[in-house]
């Protein structure tokens, strides 16, 4: 079994609904938004070859990231099983008046 680690990156501007959740088996959130970052920056020189990830939105934003969670699974299928999961406990935390 890997462990996984859930990764918030969220807009500061908009917070409670403009966010996503990274799934990573890198042992510190740091080296993982690092290394999304050097990814960006090599798709921002030649766009054509790479796939665009939904995180790097959030790099041309005033943004922040955290670790909401981390568990242990059979396979990445389970971990994004999990990472549903936690996109509708955040968003519900994080707009429990609605």
């Amino acid at each position: 079994m890997k462990k996984y680690l859930f990764i918030k990156i969220s807009n500061n501007n908009q917070a409670s609904t403009d966010f996503h959740i990274d799934i990573s088996v890198m042992r510190d959130p740091r080296l993982r938004i690092s290394t999304l970052k050097s990814q960006y920056k090599k798709f921002k020189i030649n766009p054509k070859n790479i796939e665009f990830k939904e995180a790097w939105y959030y790099f041309n934003l005033d943004f922040s990231f955290y670790c909401i969670d981390s568990a242990e699974f059979e396979t990445y299928a389970d971990a994004k099983d999990h990472c549903l999961d936690l996109y509708d406990r955040e968003y519900t935390r994080m707009n429990f008046a609605e």
